[in-house]
């Protein structure tokens, strides 16, 4: 009997797109020159920026077999945590492998993710707007994470090479 494979799509940054500026206080400064201002004849509008270069890959996530892997403890701190806080790894669930979608390069061929579970103290409920593709402006409730992941190698023939360095980690 053929084992269920379960796919996840990731598109980076769809689970939370957070910027990593400080937060808006609802007051914006504008400064201008008055007199170049005047001087000028021309009406300058302001253009939207344009959209930001694809920089991160998509990822198709495979359900892995579960292998024998001893719960180890990691400091975790991410953008949301003051402080770091224990976590405990356990298993890995899913490897993801970089993917061309709607016709956009795979920018890291090689560069791999393997989501383990994490466990850890129950996490203060946090509230983000997230923005991509497929949702702008949305509000959402996040509370304990479910997956820590990791950049990791992989190979179809022998032993595979040293994951990526400088490689970002997904909690």
């Amino acid at each position: 009997m053929m084992q269920k494979r379960f796919v996840l799509l990731l598109i980076p940054f769809l689970l939370l797109e957070c910027r990593k500026s400080e937060p808006a206080t609802g007051t914006e400064t504008v400064s201008t020159d008055t007199a170049a201002t005047a001087a000028s004849s021309d009406t300058v509008k302001a253009e939207p920026p344009p959209p930001a270069a694809h920089v991160v890959d998509h990822y198709k996530f495979w359900k892995v077999r579960p292998v024998p892997f001893p719960h180890r403890a990691v400091k975790l701190k991410g953008q949301f945590d003051r402080e770091a806080w224990e976590g405990r790894i356990g298993s890995p669930m899913y490897l993801g492998n970089p993917v061309e979608k709607n016709g956009e390069p795979i920018l890291k061929p090689d560069w791999h993710l393997l989501a383990y579970t994490v466990k850890g103290p129950p996490q203060p409920p946090r509230t983000v707007v997230i923005e991509n593709q497929f949702r702008k402006g949305e509000t959402w409730q996040i509370a304990d994470a479910a997956w820590l992941l990791v950049p990791a190698s992989k190979s179809l023939e022998a032993a595979p090479e040293k994951p990526p360095e400088g490689a970002d980690h997904y909690l």
